[in-house]
Order: C-alpha cells, then sequence, then structure tokens
C-alpha cells in the first residue's frame, strides 16, 4: 500500500492571520526550520524540504516524516510555524485543530501573493499545448462540450473555442487551464487540458465540473488578468454553477496503470 501524503493549496488570504512582513522574519533555510518545529513539538519530523511550488504550499510525506514546504515558509512568522507544529502532529488523527490550522496556513497572505507570482511568471514565459491521446471523436466531443458550456454557463463569452486536448500523464490533477501571451504581451489561453480518465463513464459528472472549472480559469485570465484561485475566479465559478474550490486529486475511476487511455466518447455533455 502507498504510503499516504497530506497537502494543501493556497486559499484565500486569511482574515484570522495578522499580515505577515517577511522582511521582519528570520530567513531560515530546509534544516533551521526542522530544527524549529521540532523544538516546538513536531518529534516526527525528520526532514523538510523547500520548493517553488506552483500548486501545493504544504505536502507531508513518508509516513509524516518530511514536511515540504513552499519556499514562502522560510521567513515563517511564529504563528505560522506553530501552525505548521499542529500540521505536522495532527494530521495523521485529521483532529479540529489540524484542519484549523490547516487552513490558516492556507490563507497566509505571504504565501498566497508567492503562489500568485509564480503563477504570473509562468504565464509569462512561451508555452504550447502538449501532447494530446485523445481519438478525433473524443476531440470533437471535447470541442462540442466547451462551446455549450459557454453558452450555457458563460452566457457565450469566452472566447468561441480554445486548444482542448485529453492528457494521458496526468496523474494527481484532473485538469488545467495554461495561460500565455501572445506577440503583443496580452494573456492568451494556451490550452485547456483534462486527465484521459474523466472519460471513463464513471467519471462523467466530475469531467462537466472539471471543464467548467478550468473555462473559469479562461474568464479570470482574459477579463481580470488573473490565475489562480482568487477571489475574481472564485466568483466567476460560482456564477456558472462550479463549486468554488480548487479541484484536487479526488477519489475519480482510474484505469490500470499502464494502460492505454480509454477511447470512449460520452453521450452527453451534463451541463
Amino acid at each position: 500500500m502507498p504510503a499516504r501524503t497530506w497537502a494543501a493549496q493556497p486559499t484565500r488570504p486569511s482574515s484570522e492571520m495578522r499580515e505577515s512582513t517577511p522582511e521582519d522574519e528570520p530567513n531560515r533555510n530546509a534544516a533551521e526550520l526542522l530544527k524549529e518545529l521540532r523544538s516546538r513539538g513536531a518529534r516526527r519530523l525528520e526532514l523538510v524540504t523547500l520548493r517553488a511550488n506552483r500548486r501545493r504550499i504544504w505536502s507531508l510525506t513518508a509516513g509524516g516524516a518530511r514536511l515540504n514546504l513552499h519556499r514562502a515558509f522560510a521567513r515563517s512568522s511564529d504563528e505560522v510555524l506553530d501552525d505548521l507544529t499542529l500540521i505536522a502532529r495532527e494530521a495523521r488523527r485529521n483532529s479540529r485543530r489540524y484542519r484549523a490550522a490547516a487552513e490558516r496556513v492556507a490563507g497566509w497572505p505571504v504565501v498566497v501573493e508567492a503562489m500568485r507570482e509564480l503563477e504570473r511568471e509562468a504565464a509569462r514565459k512561451p508555452r504550447s499545448p502538449g501532447p494530446c491521446c485523445a481519438t478525433p471523436e473524443q476531440r470533437a466531443y471535447l470541442e462540442d462540450a466547451y462551446r455549450e458550456i459557454n453558452r450555457r454557463r458563460f452566457g457565450g463569452r469566452l472566447p468561441a473555442l480554445v486548444p482542448l486536448r485529453l492528457s494521458g500523464r496526468m496523474r494527481s490533477r484532473l485538469g488545467q487551464m495554461m495561460p500565455g501571451r501572445d506577440e503583443d504581451g496580452l494573456f492568451r489561453v494556451v490550452e485547456i487540458a483534462l486527465n484521459a480518465d474523466l472519460m471513463l463513464p464513471e467519471n462523467d459528472a466530475i469531467r462537466t465540473e472539471t471543464l467548467v472549472h478550468e473555462m473559469a480559469h479562461v474568464a479570470d485570465l482574459l477579463e481580470h488578468g488573473n490565475v489562480g484561485h482568487g477571489p475574481t475566479w472564485r466568483r466567476i465559478a460560482d456564477l456558472a454553477g462550479c463549486d468554488p474550490r480548487a479541484i484536487r486529486n479526488g477519489t475519480i475511476k482510474r484505469r490500470p496503470r499502464g494502460s492505454t487511455p480509454s477511447t470512449r466518447v460520452p453521450t452527453s455533455f451534463g451541463v
């Protein structure tokens, strides 16, 4: 059985946590963070890593012995360190205190802004669509689904069509909208990619939800110049009838590892 992983993505800045000034805090390296967290009671921790992640702000792996943090946590305040300690100590129990601490950390304004800046940097780099494993019939279905959702959920205000593909390589993600810029520096949509396993019949509902979710990112990018799951995206997603939370690695039907993606073409759009 694979080791369990606990992880989190950023949310809106938390009103419960004071606005931190990173310059006022020590700039700790990973070893210093480990020492600090262990001194506060996170005795199970054996390793802390700092990464420039664009999706997950923290994850707890190796049975709770390894804490992988976004690099913004190098300047954690005492409040954030206390919450990280709680996360490391109580994630396995899924206690009320753990959930509260995880929510506060996910809304820490410093890490939320750091994640947004990484998204903006990524959007400025030249990009092109990735490999598509969809059959011609599946591609036609995705294009028709996009048009129908655009008409019904977004009032037809999105581009008539954007590049759409199925990815046979996605394992931990259900979908993504890749932003970019054109030659004039204006935002454009490089692609919407969906996990190929979403074409399995057991995943019909979450496939539609994922596509609406990613199309809300299209609207947020082109109308507000924003990426990520900030307030403007949440408003757009809510108006489109999409649960305004980041699509996570939920419980979906998976094809056997190593097998080829399904060639099934759904018969409806579920909108």
